[in-house]
């Protein structure tokens, strides 16, 4: 649900609000959920909002003066989430 609400005309902005509102534990788990979105996010026109409010909360942690995202990781997939996912074919053979 959240995915197609990150794509919505006006549901993108309820996502927007929940990362400017949540506690900082809750904005994390929030974000670890969107990030492996990203990429398709890119396509569209609401989505590209989220990854902006992403990109401008990055800017404002305290302390961040790398490009790779401080706490929170850089903003792209996790290697962790793209290295653990595996295809039906994968799974059978296991």
């Amino acid at each position: 649900a959240l995915n197609v609400m990150m794509k919505d005309q006006y549901a993108n902005y309820v996502v927007q609000k929940m990362l400017d509102v949540a506690e900082p534990g809750q904005r994390k788990v929030l974000m670890h959920k969107i990030r492996p979105h990203l990429p398709s996010l890119r396509k569209y026109t609401y989505g590209k909002h989220i990854i902006v409010k992403l990109e401008k909360f990055f800017v404002k942690i305290p302390g961040n003066t790398s490009s790779s995202g401080g706490e929170h990781g850089p903003i792209g997939p996790p290697t962790s989430v793209a290295n653990s996912v595996q295809t039906p074919a994968q799974q059978s053979t296991q």
